[in-house]
């Protein structure tokens, strides 16, 4: 009996003491790294409704599609202008609260991004090149803040979709609206991995409303005849799915995502990169099959597949830089957490400048990267 006790003494103060150091590595202030490019960042928070569709995975299946969306973009703040919050103000009280949200991650109030709240947008009449961009299941595009602000100090207008169902998002009126197992645990992938496409289709349709909308701040500011579609994981086969899809898909880029949909029967048409953790290819032969059926009648000079030696699938988002008990059970990967994210984002940039008739740069091509982690995939043959 005093054998079990104190076997009982010696959990209980284990299960304590990891309890506390995970409070105390959460409750630590976070300041994401500063994006690279020439210019400052904003962001604003819009709310489509698509009225053309009826939402799968709603408890009442009359209900439209609603989808919140992030835009980041290049913009002109104040000078002294105070960087937004990770979340969209009032998003963080309403769906992180409570002692378990802190201990298992830190809470978003204590991670400290660089855009800021509805700045204005850069002046000098330029049309910046659009991304509309899907998260990987069960993350929102705040989770992956570094690699979009990067872009978006870069010149580029990047559009995140926060998967309405999949994930709990804030609606008009702080409107809570919780996931659903059906689009999320028990979601049957090929059928998320439509409606999202068709989430990026419609989100495109909707940008270039703003960009012909005289009252927009983006009005005749986007470059919407060569839109590029990219996501991570799930998200990164609706992209493809997506600009199977759109007449203005410029390219689409894959990140680590499991390609499904029509674009394996007849293949995508249009630019298109592959990016992946290194346990991607696991199955070689399958996923190199994968990838040349997507670009079957794509030209060689714009089909790329890379796989980053270093990374695991959370070394594309936001997860590696503060506390995640997610993060810390995935593990692995690189020792600098932000180095595979400045790798993914210039590969995107010199990707999309390709993808939209720029000529090739010499890091999508071996042995020109000056990356060694990362490791091109032969698609040919």
């Amino acid at each position: 009996m005093i054998v079990v006790m104190a076997v009982v003494a010696v959990v209980v103060v284990g299960v304590v003491g990891s309890l506390a150091v995970s409070v105390g590595q959460s409750s630590r202030q976070v300041t994401l790294p500063s994006p690279t490019g020439p210019y400052r960042v904003g962001r604003t928070l819009v709310y489509w409704t698509d009225e053309t569709r009826v939402d799968p995975f709603a408890p009442n299946r009359s209900t439209h599609r609603e989808l919140p969306v992030l835009i980041w973009y290049p913009a002109n703040p104040r000078p002294h202008a105070k960087p937004t919050s990770y979340l969209p103000p009032g998003w963080s009280s309403l769906l992180h609260s409570g002692p378990l949200a802190t201990i298992l991650r830190t809470p978003p109030a204590n991670i400290h991004p660089h855009a800021v709240e509805n700045a204005p947008i850069q002046p000098g009449g330029r049309r910046f090149p659009l991304l509309v961009f899907e998260p990987a299941l069960g993350l929102a595009p705040t989770d992956y803040t570094v690699l979009i602000e990067d872009l978006a100090s870069h010149g580029f207008v990047v559009a995140g979709i926060d998967p309405t169902y999949t994930n709990d998002v804030v609606l008009p009126g702080n409107r809570v609206v919780s996931s659903v197992p059906d689009a999320r645990d028990t979601a049957s992938y090929s059928q998320v991995v439509g409606v999202w496409a068709a989430d990026s289709r419609f989100v495109a349709q909707r940008l270039a409303r703003l960009d012909s909308s005289a009252g927009s701040r983006f009005y005749r500011r986007l470059e919407i005849h060569h839109i590029g579609f990219v996501g991570d994981a799930a998200g990164g086969a609706a992209a493809a799915l997506a600009c199977r899809g759109d007449r203005a898909c410029g390219g689409a880029a894959d990140i680590d995502g499991d390609l499904t949909g029509n674009v394996l029967s007849r293949g995508l048409g249009r630019p298109f990169l592959f990016l992946a953790d290194a346990s991607a290819f696991s199955n070689e032969p399958y996923l190199k099959g994968m990838i040349r059926r997507v670009v079957r009648d794509v030209p060689r000079s714009r089909a790329f597949a890379f796989t980053l030696e270093d990374a695991r699938p959370a070394s594309f988002s936001d997860r590696k830089l503060y506390f995640s008990a997610i993060g810390a059970l995935l593990g692995g990967g690189t020792a600098d957490p932000i180095r595979p994210l400045r790798i993914t984002e210039t590969y995107l940039q010199a990707f999309f400048g390709v993808a939209w008739g720029g000529r090739e740069p010499a890091v999508l091509r071996r042995p020109h990267s000056p990356y060694p982690e990362v490791k091109q995939v032969p698609i040919s043959g």
